[in-house]
């Protein structure tokens, strides 16, 4: 391992949670009363939306500007890849591996194992992970090409899902299995993220022709820091075809639909002009989005990993055409419900 490496570990990654196999549990569900034996080990639901929470942060942070150009941030493994044009936004690209072993070292600055009861024992059969991410700033504006805060809050923290599926053309349904109640607030180095969510997900994504469709399911969990700032955490399910109304059973035996699994950590804030700006210079918004993901079947990893810069760069794309869309059956329109925003970050020159 590289000297100054800290790893990323754990729980934000593409191996599978699971809702019956007791080493890779996920908390506790009522709907699990009838598929998974209850008195299994399993992390409690506030300990393991910490640890995702802390984990997702700590993982997307490397991005952040103030660590961006630092001599401390090249060795985090991230690699930039390049910059892509996407509706008249420069989306940066960034790829990096994770090898097995990157995932079983303790974490850095906790002191207490209370973590490590669920940590997934090391698996000689694992893989590398590859990871890609990208990173864009928009002007906080409701204009074409850009969106405010609000709208990245209105239509990615809430109905993530949901919203997701009516933006992109290649997601056929995505469909909500179960959510946890009462999902507690969560703080760490002095921070609290407040209105958590947990749910399961199977979301089916199409192909061209000649490739089936996949089925996606995860475990979804959304939080968000003060008026500006929220995070969205993907994490793969192995066994939701246990779960009652599970669209996996029909979908595979009948349609040929294959199960696949995707990591995802998106996170948007809002960034604050720099000192020598304008007055009138307006804030801007930090999208950043990491991801891996094995589609299966009989598609070659190199092939899906040679797409993914491309389609996770035309996300921003399609996000920015249904923002401006919904801005327009809206008659531009605000939105009852009001977000003050107070800038988290420095703006850089674009």
């Amino acid at each position: 391992m590289q000297a100054g490496f800290q790893p990323v570990e754990r729980l934000v990654r593409l191996a599978p949670r699971s809702i019956k196999d007791k080493d890779n549990a996920i908390p506790w569900h009522p709907a699990f009363c009838d598929i998974a034996d209850q008195t299994h080990t399993r992390p409690a639901f506030d300990q393991f939306l910490k640890e995702v929470i802390r984990q997702a942060v700590y993982f997307s942070s490397r991005f952040l500007l103030e660590d961006r150009g630092s001599a401390a941030n090249h060795s985090k493994g991230w690699r930039f890849k390049e910059v892509r044009k996407v509706d008249g936004n420069d989306v940066r690209i960034y790829r990096r591996k994770m090898k097995p072993s990157h995932f079983h070292v303790p974490v850095t600055g906790t002191n207490s194992s209370a973590s490590d009861a669920f940590l997934p024992p090391l698996d000689p059969k694992e893989v590398t992970e590859h990871w890609f991410a990208r990173q864009s700033i928009h002007v906080n504006e409701a204009a074409e090409g850009t969106a405010t805060y609000r709208e990245f809050f209105n239509y990615l923290k809430k109905d993530h899902s949901e919203n997701e599926m009516e933006m992109t053309p290649n997601i056929r349904w995505a469909k909500q299995l179960l959510e946890w109640e009462g999902a507690p607030d969560v703080g760490f180095r002095g921070e609290t993220w407040t209105d958590v969510h947990m749910s399961i997900y199977e979301i089916c994504h199409c192909f061209p022709s000649v490739v089936k469709d996949r089925i996606f399911p995860v475990l979804i969990i959304q939080a968000e820091i003060g008026p500006a700032e929220f995070i969205v955490i993907s994490l793969p399910v192995l066994d939701t075809h246990l779960l009652p109304g599970s669209t996996i059973p029909a979908h595979t035996l009948h349609d040929g639909a294959i199960v696949a699994k995707y990591v995802a950590v998106e996170r948007v804030r809002v960034l604050h002009a720099r000192d020598d700006d304008p007055p009138d210079e307006k804030s801007r918004v930090e999208w950043l989005m990491c991801t891996s993901s094995d589609a299966g079947g009989w598609l070659p990893l190199v092939a899906q990993r040679a797409k993914i810069p491309g389609e996770i760069a035309k996300d921003v794309g399609l996000f920015m055409r249904w923002v401006g869309k919904r801005r327009a059956e809206d008659g531009g329109r605000e939105e009852e419900e009001e977000i003050t925003v107070t800038p988290v970050g420095e703006c850089p020159r674009l």
